[in-house]
């Protein structure tokens, strides 16, 4: 991974020089460095309430195991949520330790294996999509700078081979065996009809096999109005990507039936350079562009008033991120009530 992002290393230094800045550590103000790493999923979530587009959630802080799951049953109660559900932590990064909890046997051995802050949210049904939204502050209206289609690995059945087998023989979800034996463990040995489809994973992340494709053929002027409305809500907020869940491709285009999963900051990536069909150069090229624009909507907003970051400033979140990572990895839940 390295070595991919190496370029892009060279390319945001050289943006430093020409800018004499880390501007873009200031292309979203509201958010702790622009949303560089950490940023806890719920902060931005909080503004979209009373929104239609906000999958509804709530916060699992409680220290005891026990309280923890109290927690959980009572805000799934709260809001009138049945099971499947999602559990995420709070500052989880590239789809880390994110599950859809089908029972409570399930959402407790959840709770006591991730410990730290956790976020139990809605699942939703339907089209998963990663929507790159960037607005220069000097304009009224921001515009979608790309469209990723998030495709879930699937098996389908031929009607003599089990679940097993066929994970084992598909090219995509081979190499992810040891995690979707686990995961799949008590339908293995079902056998699906010739033809049944059966979704091996509902996660939309490349670590859990997801295959991104680009979409950017998808944006319309409704959808655009749709991104603007929301990220009006979300003081800011001006160059990020949100990641929601749709019933289909119509609705998406239409700008209609969204629901915002999370909201992404500055290091989140136009994820459509993942499609198949793409070159590395084309990945790059989209890459260059991302950042090029976040230094330059970094700018325009220190000059609008923002904070701007000095390298020093930079340095010491840097050290005080790591110290807290460090402690969460420290810490141990108190398994007593």
């Amino acid at each position: 991974m390295w070595i991919f992002y190496l370029p892009i290393v060279v390319w945001i230094i050289c943006l430093t020089l020409r800018y004499r800045a880390l501007t873009f550590l200031s292309v979203n103000p509201s958010f702790p460095m622009s949303g560089l790493f950490g940023e806890r999923k719920a902060e931005s979530l909080y503004h979209l309430q009373g929104m239609d587009e906000q999958a509804r959630f709530e916060l699992i802080t409680a220290s005891t195991i026990e309280n923890r799951i109290d927690t959980a049953v009572r805000a799934m109660q709260a809001m009138a949520l049945v099971f499947p559900v999602v559990l995420k932590p709070d500052a989880g990064q590239r789809g880390s330790d994110v599950a859809v909890i089908r029972g409570a046997r399930e959402l407790s051995d959840y709770l006591v294996r991730v410990s730290g802050t956790v976020l139990l949210q809605e699942h939703v049904e339907g089209e998963e999509f990663g929507v790159f939204y960037m607005r220069d502050p000097d304009v009224e209206q921001g515009y979608v700078f790309s469209i990723t289609e998030k495709t879930f690995p699937t098996v389908i059945g031929d009607g003599h081979s089990n679940i097993e087998s066929l994970l084992m023989k598909n090219p995509r979800t081979h190499y992810l065996a040891a995690y979707l034996l686990d995961l799949h463990a008590e339908k293995l040995e079902f056998v699906l009809k010739d033809g049944e489809k059966f979704k091996a994973v509902e996660i939309g992340s490349h670590c859990r096999g997801s295959v991104f494709l680009d979409a950017n053929d998808l944006i319309t002027p409704d959808l655009e109005a749709a991104m603007n409305r929301i990220s009006g809500s979300i003081p800011g907020f001006f160059f990020g990507r949100y990641d929601i869940r749709v019933p289909d491709k119509l609705s998406l285009k239409a700008g209609q039936g969204i629901k915002v999963l999370e909201v992404n900051g500055v290091t989140s990536e136009s994820t459509n350079m993942y499609d198949p069909s793409y070159s590395i150069f084309n990945a790059y090229k989209i890459m260059f562009a991302q950042w090029s624009m976040a230094f330059k909507i970094g700018k325009a907003n220190i000059k609008g008033g923002a904070q701007r970051i000095t390298f020093f400033g930079f340095l010491k979140y840097l050290i005080s991120y790591s110290s807290n990572i460090k402690s969460n990895n420290d810490m141990t839940i108190d398994k007593k009530a």
